[in-house]
């Protein structure tokens, strides 16, 4: 074979193919609210892991990543919609809440899909482990009443 690209390049090659199983690989897809997910990881170039999670539209939501030496991306969607919100994580940052898609807000009712992918999926580099939580914001306050007497 020969390269347009890269002339320079000639000789047999090889190529590999695999199913990509949007599935989360050690657990199942639905997501608990204010918990950290600590036991997945991307396997592969081109990965993707989701996991699920059903809202009430008014629902505030904010979502954290973190990759242990890798950079990941994660993105909160409606099944078969458009992304809602996203962030990526910094190669080598310890920190779990330092990467944050900031609040967001649910508009409709329904399933959603929290989605973990590398930054860029065609790089090797963009694999291994990573940690997610997803934080339900509770409005309300922590130690005083809702109302002003």
């Amino acid at each position: 074979m020969i390269s347009n690209l890269y002339p320079r390049y000639r000789g047999p090659y090889r190529f590999w193919t695999y199913v990509i199983n949007r599935a989360p690989e050690h657990r199942a897809p639905p997501i608990p609210f204010n918990t950290e997910i600590a036991n997945e990881r991307i396997d592969r170039a081109g990965d993707v892991d989701e996991f699920t999670f059903d809202a009430a539209a008014g629902d505030d939501y904010n979502a954290f990543v973190q990759g242990g030496g890798r950079t990941f991306q994660l993105e909160i969607a409606p099944q078969g919609g458009t992304t809602l919100a996203s962030v990526a994580s910094q190669a080598f940052d310890t920190a779990l809440f330092a990467h944050a898609t900031n609040r967001f807000q649910i508009a409709t009712a329904g399933a959603y899909v929290v989605r973990v992918t590398g930054t860029n999926p065609y790089q090797v580099a963009d694999t291994g482990a990573y940690r997610i939580y997803l934080y339900k914001i509770d409005r309300r306050p922590e130690h005083v009443p809702e109302t002003i007497a």
